[in-house]
């Protein structure tokens, strides 16, 4: 669980830097265009990897803190037993989603190893990085879902962290 916090906090920074960065980037281009008519080349495509990178780091941290799209009222119609079965399958489902994803991911990035982003050059496999972490992440945090789930909390992430 302590490595879950520690991931969950670098998770939070990154996501914090990153949405900063969307903040700034395009303001500093908005700036630099408009009143100095001197646009920085690239600064979109940065911004660009900016909303992956935070789109993808988060995946974690929905899934700890539960925003992730489920059907409460469906499973509350169910008996405690299975309830608790049936919100540890999903988790482990959601797991093995997560796990291809993964591997679809890492098998494309091997399929375009030697490609890069048009304007800056930045290598394919740094542009899909924050995909593979996240997802990754993402299935850990399933699986302590899975477990966590053991008991029968509606509406609760994994174990407390």
């Amino acid at each position: 669980m302590v490595l879950w916090r520690i991931a969950r906090v670098v998770c939070i920074a990154f996501g914090f830097l990153s949405l900063l960065g969307l903040v700034v980037l395009p303001t500093t281009q908005v700036v630099m265009r408009g009143v100095f008519t001197m646009p920085i080349v690239g600064l979109e495509e940065v911004t660009r990897y900016l909303l992956i990178f935070l789109t993808f780091i988060c995946v974690p941290l929905v899934v700890a803190d539960g925003g992730q799209i489920r059907m409460e009222e469906f499973l509350a119609l169910t008996p405690a037993g299975a309830r608790r079965r049936a919100r540890a399958a999903i988790a482990l489902l959601s797991c093995g989603t997560m796990l291809m994803l993964v591997w679809s991911i890492h098998r494309s990035v091997e399929a375009n190893v030697g490609s890069h982003t048009p304007t800056v050059g930045i290598p394919f496999w740094i542009f899909m990085l924050p995909a593979l972490l996240g997802l990754l992440l993402g299935a850990i945090g399933y699986v302590l879902l899975a477990i966590g789930r053991l008991d029968d909390r509606p509406g609760d992430g994994p174990p407390a962290l």
